[in-house]
């Protein structure tokens, strides 16, 4: 079957240049048709993005202009009503095609009975990290599960259906796309994704992730792309109120992890104590084996914190920088943010910088307003069934 892809673009027309180019070098004849709809770019697009377009695809190759922006929701479901191919796969212009990225979602979409929807793996470029490879659900939020994880990781590559996925890259029939109603268009850049996980859902069908299929994708780069982020969500949960269940305890304890509660309430994957301590002990006091530790077990937070430490002291504070990140996103405390903080502004990352040494006052705040936590995790403990495993890992704020 073949594929029409659809990119919403506003500005960022190189980043669209790229996109374009990865898709031409890595697809074959499964491709249809590229409809480029550009949301009323004000940059160099609409003089630069069409004949590029069709110097890579001829006449499989569509732009699209709207008067004005009607943001990721509005544009694709403009592509989606001009395309005239079985398959929709809606396609972020900040990403980047992989060979090979079709074949696995085309075969998934043959193969597995009553799909509704595939996504590829997403990955950060340079260090082909997780970005995204599924959606968890927890009591206070959603979450892109095992996010910086590396991208060869076993638990990277297993099969699972979710509750929800990443409209960033994702295949789904154009003709269910357009019985689920397509994307609503009151969300702006945000949010849109998960409720249309939710009708296809509720009409019986499943979503997936497909791990073979590898899409680069560099994240947030649309101007404007969080402003909405509150109103997206209070419009979410108006809209969709109780179509998600928390999972991320059973996704998280099947994988062999234990789910522990940070101070301020997040929900997240951690090791036991126990295999923490014994991959301290086999790693040794060696910077190899430590480097090795971490991309057998990503939530070994120690091996990041030495590794940092050594980067460190050799004055590499860009390698550093990295460490301290992924200490920073597995053990996530005051203090390590702080230490992220401090080593982003040695390797001159101003923003990195000032957003790590501002979530930790935000954390700090947080932790002191114990009255209020109770309360909360009160709120989230009582939104779960009883007997529901999490409700005693709110018993200790709760109480």
């Amino acid at each position: 079957m073949k594929l029409s892809v659809i990119i919403p673009a506003y500005n960022r027309h190189d980043l669209s240049a790229a996109c374009l180019d990865s898709l031409a070098r890595s697809s074959g004849p499964e491709l249809g048709e590229v409809i480029f709809v550009d949301n009323a770019s004000s940059d160099a697009t609409p003089e630069r993005i069409p004949p590029l377009g069709e110097s890579f695809f001829g006449s499989r190759f569509r732009y699209l202009r709207l008067p004005d922006n009607r943001n990721f929701a509005g544009a694709c479901n403009a592509g989606a009503r001009n395309a005239h191919q079985p398959l929709l796969f809606l396609l972020n212009n900040d990403t980047l095609l992989t060979p090979g990225w079709s074949a696995p979602l085309l075969r998934a979409m043959a193969n597995t009975p009553r799909i509704g929807a595939a996504s590829p793996l997403l990955l950060y470029p340079g260090d082909l990290r997780v970005q995204h490879l599924g959606i968890s659900v927890a009591p206070e939020g959603l979450n892109h599960l095992y996010r910086f994880f590396p991208g060869t990781h076993p638990l990277v590559r297993k099969k699972r259906t979710w509750q929800a996925l990443s409209g960033a890259a994702l295949l789904i029939p154009a003709g269910l796309f357009a019985d689920a109603g397509g994307f609503h268009e009151g969300y702006r850049n945000g949010f849109e994704d998960l409720e249309l996980c939710c009708r296809i859902r509720q009409q019986g069908y499943l979503l997936s992730c497909e791990p073979e299929s590898v899409v680069l994708h560099m994240e947030g780069q649309t101007p404007g792309r969080k402003d909405a982020e509150a109103a997206n969500a209070l419009l979410f949960r108006e809209r969709c109120a109780g179509r998600l269940s928390p999972d991320i305890f059973e996704l998280v304890t099947n994988d062999g992890y234990e789910l522990t509660l940070t101070p301020w309430l997040d929900c997240l994957p951690a090791l036991s104590v126990m295999k923490a301590r014994a991959i301290s002990q086999e790693a040794g006091a060696s910077p190899a084996r430590w480097h090795e530790a971490v991309q057998k077990e990503p939530l070994w937070a120690e091996g990041y914190a030495r590794l940092a430490g050594g980067l460190e002291q050799r004055g590499n504070w860009e390698a550093a920088t990295r460490m301290r990140l992924y200490q920073a996103v597995f053990a996530p405390t005051a203090a390590s943010l702080m230490l992220l903080g401090k080593a982003a502004a040695r390797a001159g990352n101003a923003d990195l910088a000032r957003q790590s040494f501002d979530q930790a006052t935000r954390i700090r705040a947080l932790t002191t307003k114990t009255q209020q936590r109770a309360q909360r995790a009160r709120e989230l403990r009582d939104a779960l069934p009883y007997g529901h495993p999490m409700r005693s890992l709110y018993a200790k704020y709760a109480d």
